[in-house]
């Protein structure tokens, strides 16, 4: 899921158009609070600008 700069407001990401042109980044976080790995986005990457950093929440299903 692709989420806006608080990582909670779920993303719409306008600017992928599809899975295709997706790249991964270097750029990532950890979650202090154990809520998993988020790959950053520089704003214009994958949402508006006033979406500020977009985040890409990896999720574990195990």
């Amino acid at each position: 899921m692709v989420f806006c700069n608080d990582r909670k407001t779920p993303s719409s990401a306008p600017f992928l158009p599809s899975l295709d042109k997706f790249r991964f980044t270097k750029n990532f976080i950890v979650d202090p609070e154990g809520g998993g790995v988020y790959l950053m986005y520089q704003p214009y990457e994958l949402d508006c600008y006033a979406a500020g950093v977009t985040y890409v929440g990896l999720i574990y299903y195990g």
